[in-house]
């Protein structure tokens, strides 16, 4: 899972390019250290879906301007969200309900 940090933003996008050979290798990106992602780093994502092996992208800790983007582009098919707070939260649940 390549771990992505910072904005994902036009700048950002243009220099991760470079190397995007190396990164549509994975199936996965983990935003967990993104702050804010626009629509060149939601196309970003998108072209990632495309050519990664599975054909989806899972990711770990979307920020939500970008669950919003992905929603406004109809990209959604194209990925696999997971938020491991949610699942923590989940956890926490499932133990509480079973010791009632």
């Amino acid at each position: 899972m390549e771990k992505l940090s910072g904005k994902l933003d036009q700048r950002s996008v243009e220099k991760l390019w470079e190397r995007k050979d190396a990164i549509f290798s994975s199936d996965g990106a983990d935003l967990t250290d993104v702050t804010s992602v626009d629509s060149a780093g939601v196309a970003f994502l998108t072209l990632w879906a495309k050519n990664s092996p599975a054909g989806k992208l899972h990711i770990r800790n979307m920020p939500e301007d970008a669950v919003k983007l992905v929603h406004l582009f109809h990209t959604e098919p194209l990925f696999v969200f997971s938020d491991e707070h949610e699942k923590a939260e989940s956890k926490e649940e499932s133990s509480a309900e079973e010791q009632v």
